[in-house]
């Protein structure tokens, strides 16, 4: 309301003034009126015009800032992934499941990151853990998608535990399991052996080696049994990502 006011009383200041220079131009001169006045009259017009002018222009949209990326260079244990096993550029996410930023990654990002890169061939996304030491949680958590692997279900328990954090906070991944159709019994035993445990070291070895402290965290890169590309840190818009993917592209051309 206040702008709407604003631009109201600037338009009649400029209307009373335009009335004053045509005055002038029909030869009809205000008594008293100067010439160093009517100059000053004139300025005014000019900053009145100017300052509609911004108050007419459209705002601009924000683009968002790219991070500052570090380059890395790493080499990736054997992995799930997603995608045409020969795509191109490679997409590594280190991820907590109780992370809530790697929770909003997953839910608002990386559907549309699968739609334009990974579904067409362009892109392959890989995902690897990196259980923080504060979160109590996240290594079973870990080791329950890996668990459910061994039972061809790691995609179905990743979703399921991203998608509800409260599985993650009680722990409950065997009742979680039973919902996506695996054997209690055998991921159980997976469970108490820590089955996969050193895998996920493994994995949470290539992300201190790349200097990674913190989910979610990426690496885009050109495919190839090393890595070599660059380091993105946080849930950040999809932007971000397509302009790293397109550098990726450009260089896995060359």
């Amino acid at each position: 309301m206040k702008t709407q006011v604003g631009f109201r009383t600037v338009a009649l200041r400029l209307a009373a003034t335009l009335l004053v220079v045509a005055s002038f131009s029909t030869g009809v001169r205000a008594e008293g009126l100067t010439s160093q006045q009517g100059d000053a009259i004139l300025n005014e017009l000019r900053q009145i015009k100017q300052l509609l002018e911004r108050q007419q222009r459209p705002p601009q949209p924000q683009q968002p800032q790219a991070p500052p990326t570090e380059q890395v260079k790493v080499k990736l244990p054997p992995a799930h992934f997603l995608g045409k096993v020969d795509a191109p550029v490679t997409l590594v996410e280190f991820t907590d499941y109780q992370c809530s930023f790697c929770n909003r990654f997953d839910r608002d990002t990386l559907p549309e990151l699968v739609k334009k890169y990974v579904d067409t061939g362009k892109v392959k996304f890989i995902p690897l853990d990196f259980p923080l030491d504060f979160h109590k949680n996240a290594m079973k958590a870990a080791q329950a998608t890996r668990c459910a692997a061994d039972q061809d279900k790691y995609w179905q328990m990743r979703d399921a535990l991203l998608r509800d954090p409260k599985v993650v906070e009680e722990g409950s991944f065997a009742a979680k399991g039973k919902t996506i159709g695996i054997d209690e019994k055998q991921f159980q035993k997976c469970m108490d052996d820590q089955k996969h445990a050193g895998a996920i070291k493994a994995m949470m070895d290539v992300a201190r080696s790349a200097g990674i402290s913190g989910t979610p965290s990426f690496i885009i890169a050109p495919s190839g049994e090393t890595l070599d590309g660059v380091k993105i840190v946080g849930a950040l818009p999809l932007a971000i990502f397509e302009e790293k993917i397109r550098e990726a592209q450009s260089s896995a051309k060359r």
